[in-house]
């Protein structure tokens, strides 16, 4: 792999919050001296302010500017999107029109037709996405390793995470307007990619559990099966791939990295060699040297898969809210679908300041005890509350 070049480059990062933050440390200690980095934020400049002691450098130039000034430079080629997962279509799509050379996080889009916008407006690998297990050492050690299992039939990856942890030394949490299935899986989907590269995926089927916080995908890749389980709210962290083959089965779980692998009930080394998948996925788009499977060209896939089958999801959702109306039900995990789909429908996690007040607001409405002048029209007219107040009044009536 080609690591980043020795000349000087200028290089802006837009985002404000934790994930902008921990790509802009590891810039300032892998960029080349006499670089400039520069750090953008469309809602959040005083954030960078304040982040601006810790990463000054005696190498390179940081400073804080205005996106739409880091766009109208010639000098700057390189623009990392780090925003939340809504806004990182739109900001990728600003700076490939401006003739930038792009690097954005994942999901780099919320639906397949967002993505589309991206990937027209991107000449091939111009615009690359944040998968850093492509390039994970110890993912690659493993794989190669389990060869000796031969041809696989099974892949099995369990994907689980806290409401909050600590992770790159800031708190991370999720974004409630987001279903754990957009937001995790292009990871899913890359370490998939890693075991079997080409084959399309077909026979995709999703259950969702626990309002969404809990969501299985079932699908085939050639004569392989995979099975995935995405969880939201538990109580540690948990990143476990399972194989079966020809010749036995490996599994590797590396909830705290590089993580510890076996095959057939020994032990494999999957620590040598190990450094930062953060770094090295830095150093590659730097150097122009990312992984084929990281070019947005491609990486759309993981998109349109999750496009396939999020209808299917918001639909086991509504039912779960439905029947949270029944004699004794429990409503917690039909409260958390609640909370998901309507703040999907205003446009984020900060369109409303109290989400539980929200939540009781709608289940009111829902219920007919609060009058629909007393909702927002965003959310009384959406297709998805409308047909779930609907199926109540119905129930009501019989």
């Amino acid at each position: 792999m080609t690591l980043a070049p020795n000349l000087p480059q200028k290089v802006c990062v837009v985002g404000g919050g934790r994930w902008a933050r921990t790509i802009a440390r590891i810039l300032v200690k892998i960029l080349p001296c006499g670089s400039e980095l520069n750090l953008c934020s469309i809602s959040n400049e005083q954030g960078w302010l304040d982040a601006l002691p810790e990463l000054s450098s005696d190498h390179l130039a940081v400073s804080v500017g205005r996106f739409e000034d880091a766009l109208a430079r010639a000098d700057i080629e390189l623009v990392l999107v780090a925003r939340s997962a809504r806004e990182n279509a739109g900001t990728a799509l600003a700076a490939l029109r401006a003739g930038k050379r792009v690097f954005v996080e994942k999901p780099f889009a919320l639906s397949e037709a967002s993505a589309l916008q991206v990937v027209h407006a991107s000449a091939p690998g111009r615009c690359v996405t944040g998968l850093v297990f492509l390039l994970a050492p110890n993912l690659h050690r493993f794989r190669d390793q389990a060869k000796a299992l031969g041809k696989l039939t099974h892949i099995d990856v369990e994907w689980l995470d806290p409401a909050s942890e600590i992770r790159y030394a800031e708190t991370k949490s999720y974004d409630p307007s987001v279903n754990c299935l957009p937001d995790s899986f292009p990871h899913i989907w890359s370490v998939l990619r890693l075991f079997e590269p080409r084959a399309r995926f077909d026979e995709i089927q999703a259950i969702s559990q626990s309002g969404g916080r809990i969501v299985s995908l079932n699908a085939r890749l050639a004569d392989m099966r995979a099975t995935v389980k995405i969880a939201r709210d538990t109580s540690s962290r948990r990143r476990v791939i399972r194989l079966e083959g020809e010749h036995g089965r490996a599994s590797l779980d590396f909830s705290k990295e590089p993580g510890q692998a076996e095959i057939n009930g020994g032990p494999i080394d999957v620590e040598q060699g190990y450094s930062s998948p953060l770094t090295l996925e830095l150093q590659a788009f730097l150097g122009s040297s990312e992984p084929q499977l990281a070019r947005v060209e491609n990486a759309i896939e993981s998109i349109v898969l999750v496009d396939r089958v999020l209808g299917s999801i918001r639909e086991q959702q509504a039912h779960e809210i439905i029947e949270s109306f029944g004699p004794e039900a429990d409503a917690t995990a039909a409260n958390y679908a609640l909370r998901e789909i309507s703040l999907d429908i205003l446009g984020g996690r900060n369109a409303s300041p109290d989400h539980q007040q929200l939540v009781t607001l709608l289940r009111s409405w829902l219920g007919g005890q609060v009058p629909e002048a007393e909702i927002p029209a965003q959310l009384r007219d959406a297709p998805a509350l409308a047909s779930i107040r609907k199926a109540l009044a119905s129930r009501a009536i019989s």
